[in-house]
């Protein structure tokens, strides 16, 4: 896993945020222009959701395969400039069973966001 992922551990910083997300944690490099999702939990939704804001918000992929994953931004201003990333169209086989790291490209100053955790689902 490491040799795979390793970027996404050695010379990175680590992000300030309230809290780490309920999917995994976040790190950035050290320009600060890429952040590096370590997904331990996926969301059941598919969705995504992460706490940070940055004044640009690029390309989004598998750190392992390059494979490139949907980002939306354009509900940003409703989540106080948090993002999506859509995991949907992954296979079983893209995802790592000990972590998925996603690389996303970003631009400008970066800041942790509060997000709510996501309410919790009854039958």
């Amino acid at each position: 896993w490491l040799a795979a992922n390793g970027e996404a551990i050695y010379a990175t910083r680590a992000l300030a945020l309230p809290a780490q997300p309920a999917w995994g944690r976040i790190t950035r490099n050290k320009a600060g222009d890429k952040l590096y999702l370590i997904v331990t939990d996926p969301p059941a939704d598919h969705r995504l959701l992460v706490p940070v804001k940055a004044a640009s918000v690029g390309r989004a992929r598998l750190l392992g395969s390059g494979a490139t994953l949907p980002v939306d931004t354009a509900s940003s201003p409703a989540l106080g400039g948090a993002f999506t990333i859509d995991l949907s169209g992954l296979k079983p086989e893209d995802l790592d069973v000990n972590a998925t790291v996603i690389v996303v490209d970003v631009q400008g100053p970066l800041s942790g966001l509060a997000v709510a955790p996501p309410a919790p689902l009854t039958h």
